[in-house]
């Protein structure tokens, strides 16, 4: 009986624990519904940057610290331009600690600085990261032509 307790506590506290797997789409979903409920185009989800994010995400986590600088690679806008990329402007936001992609967009919607980079109108496609040593997340913006761009096809969640 007491075994069977134990084994029923166990898995509470596992399923307690458990945390969805990280989704790039998910979050740039996120922030969609955010720019388009104020009248913005929605971003793009861009592997490239989904990529590099993803790389600066764990290079926090391995320097156990939030930072936007990177000692390892090449800054977001130049990686970008090495991949053929013509942006206009970018910008990246980061966090630590928050454990969905929910929790994080909300702190960053109650951050100006980073309400400004979700809310910029000339951002076009983005990128997201995350490592769940520490939780550390990015979220790169870039701003391409838009003139060049079919946002019909362009998925906003529900």
């Amino acid at each position: 009986m007491i075994r069977a307790t134990i084994y029923i506590a166990f898995l509470v506290l596992l399923a307690a624990c458990a945390t969805q797997a990280f989704s790039p789409e998910r979050l740039t979903c996120l922030v969609n519904r955010e720019r388009v409920s104020r009248g913005l185009r929605p971003l793009i989800v861009n592997r490239d940057l989904n990529e590099d994010a993803q790389h600066h995400s764990e290079s926090q986590a391995n320097r156990h610290q939030m930072t936007h600088s990177r000692s390892d690679r090449p800054d977001m806008g130049d990686v970008a331009r090495s991949r053929g990329y013509n942006y206009r402007t970018r910008a990246e936001n980061v966090a630590v600690g928050d454990q969905t992609e929910e929790s994080v967009v909300y702190k960053w919607m109650h951050s100006e600085v980073h309400r400004r980079n979700i809310l910029t109108p000339s951002f076009t496609h983005a990128g997201c990261g995350f490592d769940p040593r520490g939780n550390y997340w990015t979220m790169e913006f870039l701003g391409m032509d838009p003139s060049r761009i079919d946002y019909s096809r362009v998925p906003v969640c529900p």
